[in-house]
């Protein structure tokens, strides 16, 4: 279904880190297999302010808008831009 949509489906973690100010962004990172980056799944910091929030820990489907902006999306739970 990614291919056929076009977007790029690769195992990667999909992190969300809001600032004190309220700003939230999204990063993705892809890790080597003995990371084990499915425990950042358990991850729910909140300290100073700062607040990061595990989305998905294991695939990401990626795909550039037609906006300029790279989304990318949980296909297991949701999404985000």
């Amino acid at each position: 279904m990614a291919k056929e949509e076009g977007w790029l489906a690769e195992h990667m973690l999909i992190i969300s880190i809001t600032n004190p100010q309220g700003v939230k962004k999204y990063f993705t990172a892809s890790f080597p297999s003995s990371m084990r980056e499915d425990q950042f799944s358990h991850a729910a910091i909140d300290t100073s302010g700062w607040k990061v929030e595990c989305v998905g820990d294991d695939i990401a489907w990626m795909h550039w808008g037609k906006d300029g902006r790279l989304y990318a999306i949980n296909p297991e739970a949701a999404s985000l831009g």
